[in-house]
C-alpha cells in the first residue's frame, strides 16, 4: 500500500476540514507520529474533534492506494459523537 486516506463527514453531510485546509486526512505507516511500527502495514492516524464539532453520527470513509496507483474501493464506518 503506498497510501491510506480517509474523509469525516459530520452530522450535517458537510465534510470536516483536515490538514491545510483539505478534506483528505493522512494515515501513516513510517514509525512515526501515532504510528508504532514502520512498514507494517498498519496504517494509523487521527483527527481532534473540538467543542465546535457538533455531537452526532460521523461517517468515516477510508480509501487506499497501492504502488501502482490503483485506488481501492471506499471503506466506509461511523463514529458517535456524544456530550
Amino acid at each position: 500500500m503506498r497510501s491510506v486516506t480517509f474523509q469525516v463527514v459530520k452530522p450535517d453531510s458537510t465534510l470536516r476540514p483536515g490538514p491545510g485546509g483539505n478534506t483528505l486526512f493522512p494515515l501513516y505507516d513510517d514509525g512515526l507520529r501515532i504510528d508504532v511500527n514502520d512498514s507494517d502495514g498498519i496504517f494509523s492516524g487521527d483527527v481532534i474533534l473540538d467543542s465546535l464539532d457538533p455531537v452526532g453520527t460521523y461517517t468515516l470513509k477510508f480509501t487506499a492506494k497501492d504502488s501502482s496507483g490503483a485506488v481501492s474501493d471506499t471503506v466506509t464506518n461511523t463514529l458517535e459523537v456524544v456530550p
